[in-house]
């Protein structure tokens, strides 16, 4: 089959792997890939699999597999970037040659081969894994194939015994299903399960993303959050407290908003998606699709940490560093209270650090130590296990308590 490589076409077909839901509860990583010889072995039976749903046809096409299992959210993001790279691998088996159907099944005995292919394996992935398909041909085949899988793999897209024999074996699975699966069907599936946990809206964003990624697409949650994606990116306004109970919130409204924050963003990011996140409610309201890019630009926050204000004040001379972290059970550090004082009781600078990722708060408490030790100081960490307010509900407050929860 003469076929010029440029002239490929491909369509990606998956094998979903559903476990109980006690193994992810367990916070378990996904068994890591398969090596070589089994990896081959893998691409075999899958290939047998496609031939028995699809026909004979299916041998007109070659089939790619990076025989790893891999979260929904690792191949469900904006572009397929994964069926591309696979595309670009079978070209290069072919090594100048025109097209020849083959099996390829991608493996390593330690490190995956393609690093960009190298399943994440986070504790709690699932309860469906996917091992994604590529298969590949001449274009008005792909085309056939792709309109068959979409008709008729929900219906006959168990797997064959000898797959699952080497699922259960090589990955050491147990798993309740193993099924064939378009990625229009995996699409439809995480809307469902989306729309159960009660985030149809991110949903929306995502959906987006992964089919009209030339639309804007604008969600407002009742909380208060906002978001508008267009493309791979979403923009959203972070709030402080200040600015919350500016606006008339109190902390536990304040918690909640940012409880679906920190919720959306984080199910965003793991699809991909680039957070731009704003420091004006107003202008993100007020920006057009088109003026998104410059919206980042005047209001973006560009770092994992807001400072509320910007810069702090000259140190020298302080005689305390007090950090007070202001958390809740659920949510974790909210914010923490920069307070340094000279020896006379002088306020040198008080200031408001925000946190947007994990690391970020550790981050805080490392520089702000550090900081301390250069003056010659030990830093007082206080961490009351709440959120500590002014009188009138508008501002975050430091500990100044020593002897009650810092140290």
């Amino acid at each position: 089959m003469n076929i010029p490589q440029q002239s490929l076409s491909a369509t990606p077909v998956a094998l979903t792997v559903e476990l109980e839901l006690a193994a992810v509860s367990a916070g378990l990583r996904p068994p890591p890939p398969l090596p070589r010889e089994r990896a081959g072995l893998l691409a075999g039976a899958v290939a047998a699999d496609l031939a028995r749903i699809l026909g004979d046809q299916v041998h007109d096409c070659g089939l790619l597999l990076p025989a790893a299992l891999y979260d929904i959210t690792e191949l469900l993001q904006p572009g397929l970037s994964w069926v591309e790279l696979l595309l670009e691998i079978y070209r290069g088996s072919l090594a100048g040659i025109g097209f020849l159907p083959q099996i390829i099944g991608l493996g390593g005995d330690e490190d995956f081969p393609v690093a960009a292919l190298r399943p994440q394996r986070r504790p709690g992935s699932g309860p469906l894994l996917v091992l994604p398909i590529l298969l590949v041909g001449e274009r008005e085949t792909v085309d056939r194939i792709q309109q068959q899988l979409e008709d008729v793999l929900l219906e006959r897209g168990r797997t064959g015994i000898d797959t699952e024999a080497l699922i259960r074996r090589d990955f050491g699975l147990n798993p309740v299903n193993l099924t064939y699966a378009t990625f229009n069907d995996l699409s439809a599936l995480l809307k469902i399960q989306l729309g159960h946990a009660g985030l149809d809206p991110l949903w929306q964003l995502l959906e987006g993303a992964l089919f009209r990624p030339d639309q804007a697409v604008e969600i407002r949650l009742p909380e208060g959050n906002a978001f508008v994606g267009r493309g791979d990116e979403v923009y959203t306004t972070f709030h402080t407290f200040d600015q919350w109970a500016a606006g008339g919130g109190d902390t536990d409204s304040y918690c909640l908003w940012l409880r679906q924050q920190r919720l959306y963003e984080t199910g965003l990011a793991a699809h991909g998606l680039t957070i731009r996140r704003l420091r004006s409610q107003a202008a993100l309201e007020s920006g057009c699709a088109g003026r998104l890019g410059r919206l980042a630009a005047d209001y973006g926050i560009d770092s994992e940490l807001l400072r509320e204000p910007d810069h702090a004040a000259p140190l020298e001379g302080a005689a305390i560093v007090l950090l007070t972290e202001h958390a809740t059970r659920e949510l974790g550090p909210v914010a923490y209270t920069v307070l340094a004082q000279a020896a006379d009781g002088t306020v040198l600078h008080m200031g408001n650090e925000y946190p947007l990722t994990a690391d970020a708060a550790r981050r805080v408490r490392e520089r702000w130590a550090e900081t301390a030790a250069q003056l010659g100081l030990v830093l007082h960490l206080a961490q009351p296990g709440k959120i500590l307010v002014s009188e009138d509900g508008r501002h975050l407050l430091p500990q100044v308590d020593f002897s009650d929860g810092a140290h």
